[in-house]
């Protein structure tokens, strides 16, 4: 285990950078090959589901849908000549979070009654790189998330292999924050 060091391994280019580096753990990238109503699994035997253990930080095909709610949230929480919190209960700040949070990610995860995420059904499950670096893109708003053009010429193959022999499955880049 290299947490915390600014090394990486397997196919992904993570954009480390000391100035960006917040030092929290690691970061790693699972691909994951989702199935439909129209996938591969003609039985329910054929799917493995994960429990999300770590911070799940985004996913490349929810990346937009979470900067907007997190522009949202900035906005509701604080005002930008002051950066005071605005004179609403925590209460309703704190469920606009979660809601707007959880719709933002609904396509790539779900929720249990106790509130933990865990992913829809999957019918493979491939951890694509990892690296002892945790941050931000380089203005610092959000955590990375790893998308298609940030992966190595041999994780675009994977990816495009698991997109051609898998049609009818979504597939998603899932970056997780190892804390």
């Amino acid at each position: 285990m290299n947490r915390r060091e600014l090394i990486q391994s397997g196919m992904v280019n993570f954009p480390m950078s000391a100035e960006t580096n917040t030092h929290e753990g690691g970061m790693y990238v699972r691909l994951y090959v989702m199935d439909t109503d129209d996938g591969i699994g003609e039985c329910c035997g054929t799917n493995t589901f994960e429990e999300f253990q770590d911070v799940f930080v985004g996913a490349d095909v929810t990346k937009a849908a979470q900067i907007a709610a997190e522009a949202v949230i900035r906005e509701e929480w604080f005002v930008e000549e002051q950066s005071d919190i605005k004179n609403k209960p925590y209460e309703d700040l704190f469920k606009m979070e979660e809601t707007l949070s959880r719709e933002a990610v609904r396509d790539v995860c779900q929720y249990d009654e106790r509130g933990y995420k865990s992913s829809y059904a999957l019918v493979a499950n491939i951890l694509m790189g990892s690296t002892g670096w945790s941050g931000s893109n380089k203005t610092g708003e959000i955590y990375f998330i790893c998308e298609y053009h940030d992966l190595t010429s041999d994780g675009k193959a994977v990816y495009d292999m698991m997109q051609k022999a898998y049609p009818t499955c979504k597939l998603a880049l899932m970056t997780f924050l190892d804390t």
